[in-house]
Formats: structure tokens, C-alpha cells, sequence
């Protein structure tokens, strides 16, 4: 194997992983995240998502009590509910959503937590 040959392998796989790395950090980096919480078909707020290291807890008023949405590492979630509240606890078991439309809902209380993008998609699909 020559020097050339050597070069030649090297330049294509720092392409490669290049090719491999930059849709993602072009993706992340360009898009603006924002957490939309709706409350009964109602827009009740748009929070920017928070950096890794930071957190912030949003009190949403519900008809029978409240719920809290954290903002934490990068995303959001649902804190535990009151059994009263929501029975089941789905949206909270849910866990953490950080990519452009994941969603959380709280069924029983009409909640919806979603992560919306600058960017928006295009529709690619429609159901009659």
C-alpha cells in the first residue's frame, strides 16, 4: 500500500463520518424547540426548551386541581398527577419527549404537552 493509497482511504472516511455526523448536529442545532401546552383545544402557553443543565417546572391551573410540567434535560415532561386527577398516570409514565412533534396527553384533564420546531413538516399522509 503507497502513501497515496493511504491518503486516499483516510479522505474517504473523514468524509464518511462526516457525511454520517453533520444531519444530525445541522438538525439540532438550527431548530428552535418550543414546548406548546394546550389545556381543552386551548394554546395556554409556548415555553423555549431549556439547555441540558437547566430546569424549570410550569403549574398548569386544571378544572380540579394542577398539574406541573418539567422542562429538563434538553425536554419535557408530565410530573405524577394525583390518582384523582388521572387515574391511570399514562402521561406521566410516559416519560421525557425532547424531538419536534412527540407529544404528551393527559386524557382525563384534556391536556397536551407537544415540542414543535421551527421548521414544520410537510404533511405526508391524509386519511379520509
Amino acid at each position: 500500500m503507497t502513501h497515496t493509497d493511504r491518503i486516499i482511504i483516510l479522505l474517504c472516511l473523514a468524509v464518511a463520518v462526516g457525511l454520517i455526523i453533520s444531519p444530525r448536529t445541522i438538525a439540532t442545532s438550527t431548530e428552535a424547540k418550543m414546548v406548546q401546552i394546550e389545556l381543552g383545544g386551548r394554546v395556554l402557553r409556548q415555553v423555549r426548551l431549556l439547555p441540558s443543565g437547566q430546569t424549570k417546572r410550569i403549574p398548569i391551573p386544571l378544572p380540579q386541581g394542577k398539574a406541573v410540567i418539567s422542562l429538563e434535560k434538553g425536554g419535557a415532561r408530565i410530573l405524577p398527577l394525583p390518582a384523582a386527577l388521572c387515574p391511570q398516570g399514562i402521561c406521566s409514565h410516559a416519560g421525557l419527549i425532547s424531538r419536534s412533534d412527540q407529544a404528551l396527553v393527559c386524557a382525563p384533564n384534556e391536556l397536551v404537552v407537544r415540542i414543535i420546531g421551527a421548521r414544520r413538516r410537510a404533511v405526508d399522509a391524509v386519511a379520509r
